[in-house]
């Protein structure tokens, strides 16, 4: 089967990873897949790291002038044919409306997934109509948790068994358990998020402090770059919690760092379904996470960690307090989630979930 994923961000995120990670999981499976894209320098970095062909699609500025839509949703059509495409799959809401747009006049079958629903947030009454139309013109739409197809089904009309649900997944291989790591002394609790208002990294910041009151002993990593990086640099040297609460940035070795901690954290407002968290169960790590979005689909509480109401600062710390008072907790669920991740939310299983969508 021939197969092209196409994405229209220039940036990076969980949707682009999971892109990369569903690619790489179809090569496995034997299919001739590429990526097409806008020049996303991340994107076409990855698909040199990891053998996958890619081609840049000519759309400058694509949303931004909107008389070059039709002329870059030509080519597409055109690129198509050319190159024999028997799948087209697009990821995030405007690519998924954009080629729907033209999927009656693809050789192609169009599969569209929906990475969040941060898209009902704006323009809400054009999206929801474009939607619609995209499903009435032969689109089948993925979304990423059982939480989402209820809300997309809620708020924008499309009947749940219209869509499909696809879990994301991560690499087995790449992200794997440190069976060694030596949880008898100083804990370490890592957290990778974007540094964004909706993250709510405060409230780690205050749980940290009011754990350190208190006497434990713990060291707290932040990983991820982002507008609030600056101030929250500032409040970790104000409140004399250097010692404490590492900021590293963005990081490439995500991998190695997930293996050499002992506790998974993640207390945002609002999710989809979080790759952070797929890659620390893959890690064989517990996890904290605030109970949005599609998280209560990743982390069973009490079964491979703890769930805490949004925004709920003294829950967040209950939770890891909890943890890092007991290492045989620590242990026993984190070998719980790497089970339920081996189970569900590995590359290998989401990919052979998509393969079921394709040939539906």
């Amino acid at each position: 089967m021939k197969i092209v994923h196409f994405i229209d961000t220039r940036g990076v995120g969980g949707a682009e990873t999971v892109m990369i990670q569903c690619v790489m999981g179809l090569k496995n499976f034997g299919h001739q897949v590429e990526i097409w894209h806008l020049g996303s320098a991340w994107v076409s970095e990855s698909c040199r790291e990891k053998g996958i062909k890619d081609r840049v699609i000519w759309a400058p500025n694509f949303y931004k002038k909107s008389y070059l839509l039709p002329v870059a949703l030509l080519l597409l059509i055109v690129q198509s044919y050319r190159y024999r495409v028997d799948i087209i799959h697009s990821h995030i809401y405007t690519a998924v409306a954009s080629i729907a747009v033209i999927a009656p006049f693809l050789r192609a079958r169009h599969i569209g997934t929906l990475h969040d629903t941060w898209f009902m947030e704006n323009r809400y009454a054009l999206r929801k109509l474009l939607l619609r139309m995209a499903v009435f013109f032969g689109t089948k739409l993925v979304v990423i948790s059982e939480d989402m197809r209820a809300k997309v089904e809620n708020k924008i009309g499309i009947k749940a068994d219209a869509m499909s649900v696809v879990y994301n997944g991560t690499d087995a291989t790449e992200f794997v358990p440190d069976e060694k790591i030596d949880r008898n002394n100083k804990t370490k609790v890592i957290c990778v998020a974007r540094l964004i208002p909706r993250k709510r990294i405060d409230l780690l910041l205050d749980a940290s402090r009011e754990l350190k009151q208190k006497g434990y002993s713990f060291d707290m990593t932040v990983v991820g770059g982002g507008e609030l990086e600056g101030r929250l640099r500032e409040i970790v040297s104000e409140s004399e919690l250097s010692d404490t609460i590492k900021l590293l940035g963005e990081r490439k070795d995500i991998p190695l760092l997930l293996r050499s901690s002992n506790i998974f954290v993640l207390p945002s407002d609002d999710e989809g379904l979080p790759c952070s968290i797929i890659e620390a169960m893959a890690s064989g790590l517990p996890v904290v996470a605030s109970d949005v979005g599609g998280v209560r689909e990743l982390v069973v509480d009490d079964e491979n960690g703890f769930l805490f109401p949004a925004g709920n600062g003294a829950e967040l710390f209950g939770a890891l307090e909890k943890l890092i008072r007991d290492s045989e907790v620590q242990k026993k669920l984190g070998r719980r989630s790497r089970e339920m991740f081996e189970q569900h939310f590995s590359t290998d299983v989401m990919a052979s979930s998509y393969l079921e969508v394709y040939e539906e």
